[in-house]
């Protein structure tokens, strides 16, 4: 697939998400789409961030999650980008809700 279709392609599933109504239908979507592994990838990255901007440390984070230090600096450099949509995204969050404890 060239860049161009790649490009709709990845907009196409972008717009997709945005048609999600509820909660059950996001699940479902992402229940259909990802294998269980993918969608654990996917959670953990955003339990690991959570954390981070909760302000705990690496060793707390990596401690109760399992996360390797280098999935964890990742993170960190996300959420420390100046237009940091995933920061933008957990601010939206009440701070009791951005990682499950």
């Amino acid at each position: 697939m060239d860049e161009k279709k790649r490009q709709a392609a990845k907009e196409q599933l972008f717009k997709a998400i945005l048609s999600l109504n509820t909660m059950e239908e996001c699940a479902d979507f992402f229940d259909d789409l990802c294998t269980l592994k993918e969608l654990e990838a996917f959670t953990q990255r955003f339990h690991v961030a959570g954390r981070i901007m909760n302000g705990e440390t690496y060793e707390m984070i990596n401690l109760e999650t399992n996360a390797r230090s280098n999935l964890i600096f990742r993170m960190k450099k996300s959420l420390q980008r100046e237009q940091s949509c995933l920061r933008e995204v957990l601010e939206r969050l009440p701070e009791k809700e951005r990682s499950i404890n």
